[in-house]
């Protein structure tokens, strides 16, 4: 029976060993687990979010893997141990989060700062995952990169179902490493908000789907001809008539902070759209007298 851990990853690590002549092992994941970090005390809050996120994920059905060809391979495991009932998967004690300080500080009172993060050379996303016998370590040369080991981590683990257990899968009984950079240094999603309103949670939502695939650009479309959400404080009419409702269908200043301060912690930059000098019929309803002073109003 052979290890592919390829099956539970996407995106495939940049270097994950061929591991086919090797048998799948397990180790066993419980809220017990613990973490420890040599993490500058500057990203506590950013750590701390990240661990309550792999928590949420770890043990919320509907994030760990169901895959059929695992199912059937775990069976076979679990028909193994039951003619030998000494037989149990070690427990994962600790996972070791770990940041060789050789790249520039992003972070600020416990948080990834935003402005910072939105600079690309600065944003290494490198990381190395080593699998032990019982525990776990995630080294990288930022905090972004032990984001991405962790996501990593989270996609490795499995649910059995006979022993009703969370499983972190590995293979053979030597110490595992994945080794994992991007290919792209802008991945991006775009969200259009002007055609079609999203609440905040839903964006917060979308962000966090958006760091389970290392998704680390959010495009954010944000007004447009067909509505002005964005509330502005020069210019408060833009929203008053040009959303669809309001307040409730806006994006307040504190709002939109909250967002941008969410995706930085999940290592994603925010990059908004404002659409001119056409794409402006909604600026008009507030300011007719916009209409004079850009092109093609209702395009």
């Amino acid at each position: 029976m052979s290890c592919k851990l390829n099956q539970l990853l996407m995106p495939i690590p940049s270097n994950l060993p061929n591991l086919d002549h090797l048998s799948p092992k397990h180790l066993v994941l419980s809220k017990s687990t613990q973490f420890t970090s040599n993490i500058d005390t500057k990203c506590q809050s950013a750590i701390d979010s990240a661990i309550l996120r792999f928590k949420r994920r770890a043990f919320t059905q509907g994030f760990y893997h169901t895959l059929s060809s695992l199912q059937k391979q775990q069976d076979q495991q679990d028909q193994q141990d039951q003619q030998d009932e000494t037989t149990k998967d070690p427990l994962l004690d600790q996972i070791i989060l770990t940041v060789n300080h050789s790249t520039k500080d992003i972070c600020r009172n416990g948080n990834i700062d935003a402005e910072l993060l939105s600079t690309l050379n600065i944003q290494d996303e490198t990381y190395t995952i080593a699998i032990h016998s019982s525990f776990v370590e995630i080294s990288a040369t930022s905090i972004v990169g032990v984001l991405r080991g962790l996501v990593t981590v989270t996609q490795l683990i499995v649910w059995n179902p006979n022993k009703k257990q969370h499983l972190l899968s590995t293979c053979g009984d030597d110490t595992l490493i994945i080794e994992d950079q991007p290919r792209f240094a802008w991945r991006g999603l775009m969200l259009d908000t002007s055609r079609h309103y999203y609440s905040k949670q839903s964006i917060v939502n979308i962000i966090n789907g958006m760091e389970m695939i290392k998704i680390n650009i959010f495009h954010w479309h944000i007004v447009d001809a067909q509505s002005f959400p964005y509330v502005s404080k020069t210019y408060p009419l833009l929203a008053k008539k040009g959303s669809y409702q309001y307040p409730e269908a806006t994006y307040d200043s504190a709002t939109i902070q909250e967002i941008i301060q969410h995706a930085a912690n999940n290592g994603i930059r925010v990059i908004p759209e404002f659409d001119l000098p056409s794409h402006t019929h909604s600026w008009g309803r507030g300011y007719p007298e916009l209409e004079l002073t850009v092109m093609c109003p209702e395009l």
